[in-house]
């Protein structure tokens, strides 16, 4: 789910180096910086040479970002190599050539990186920043997802880039997209069993309650759903001076008749399950990507919309009747929900303890499960 769809929206120069910048002197002679990036304000020689010093402190530490993934990566080949040997998967021999050559690659890419880091500094150093990365113009990345990267980047339809910054030593929230889909019923004739479809789309967040375990985690968010009903015996919707029925349409409706009900939810669990705990040079971090879990919990909201789609024959003719208007639908909701799943993907279950429509004679409380996916 996390592969993005990258549209360059580019003017020229897309997919070549570029330079961004370059020093120029006045009529007085002072120098200063100036971008060749339209709309940049210009920057006078004494903000430039701060301007130098702040770009040489972050080259530099990316240098130590560099060597501190690269071991990061190797510790988890080593540990991916020793589980293997332990499981008989391979021989001692073999998982000591892998660790080797490990190793060596590992050495390599730090010598490469860093050395391509130290030729930024010295370009800094003569006063031109030059910038490699082959996207300098501008790009859109459509999608859906989680962060990015350790620096806070999003993307949720489009994409984020967040600055770089120091990693977090412990961090206890997190944040995910979800997406869910599933069918339900409504409690009480005259309506369709098991006719009703599900949709949410919304984001959430992630709160670890204990301090030296992530077996507890506070799950929260806000969310948009949809119930797209479908009702039995030809039934459709009629208020009638705010009271709602059920009522005979003069027409033969089609199966994929419904009445739609929109809503703005924020949902509450007490998740539950195991966690693998990661540790880095200056930070660590719990993996539930392969983990069981458990979340009990409810939700409250408001109902934003409602939409009957009638579609029938009339005089031959296919007919689409589509009509927003105010059924009656009850305003507050409210419910109680749970999920029980294996690392990103669930199975949840939901079921709204008011009625759908404010004021009828007809029980209905929509019961929906289904799958989401936190991503």
């Amino acid at each position: 789910m996390k592969k993005l769809m990258l549209i360059a929206i580019a003017a020229t120069g897309l997919f070549l180096p570029k330079l961004n910048a370059q020093v120029l002197r006045d009529s007085t002679g002072q120098r200063y910086v100036q971008d060749l990036i339209p709309g940049r304000t210009e920057l006078k020689f004494a903000d430039y040479e701060k301007y130098k010093q702040e770009r040489i402190e972050l080259l530099e530490l990316e240098k130590e970002r560099i060597v501190e993934n690269e071991k990061a990566e190797l510790k988890k080949i080593i540990e991916d190599t020793d589980q293997k040997v332990e499981k008989k998967e391979i021989t001692p021999e073999k998982a000591l050539a892998m660790k080797e050559k490990a190793a060596k690659i590992a050495a390599e890419n730090i010598d490469s990186k860093i050395a391509i880091i130290d030729n930024h500094i010295a370009l800094v150093n003569r006063d031109v920043y030059y910038n490699i990365d082959p996207y300098t113009t501008s790009y859109l990345q459509l999608g859906f997802g989680n962060a990015l990267d350790e620096n806070g980047s999003f993307l949720f339809g489009v994409q984020y880039k967040g600055g770089k910054k120091k990693p977090k030593y412990d961090k206890r929230t997190y944040r995910d997209v979800v997406v869910a889909m599933g069918a339900g019923s409504i409690a009480g004739d005259p309506y369709g069993f098991w006719k009703s479809v599900y949709v949410e789309l919304g984001v959430t967040f992630r709160t670890r309650l204990l301090k030296d375990t992530n077996l507890a985690r506070l799950v929260y968010g806000l969310s948009y759903q949809a119930n797209s009903f479908r009702f039995s015996d030809n039934k459709y919707a009629v208020n009638t001076d705010g009271y709602t029925t059920l009522e005979t349409f003069p027409a033969q409706l089609k199966r994929n008749s419904s009445f739609t009900v929109g809503k703005i939810v924020a949902p509450v669990y007490l998740e539950l399950g195991p966690s693998v705990k990661k540790e880095y040079k200056n930070y660590f971090r719990y993996d539930t990507s392969r983990s069981f879990k458990v979340g009990i919990g409810g939700f409250a909201g408001a109902t934003v919309s409602s939409m009957q789609a009638l579609r029938y024959k009339e005089n031959g003719h296919n007919v689409y009747d589509r009509r927003r208007a105010d059924y009656n639908t009850t305003k507050f909701i409210y419910g109680i929900a749970g999920y029980v799943g294996l690392g990103n993907v669930s199975l949840f279950t939901r079921y709204e303890i008011n009625n759908i429509f404010d004021h009828s004679a007809i029980k209905s409380n929509a019961l929906n499960f289904g799958f989401r996916i936190d991503m």
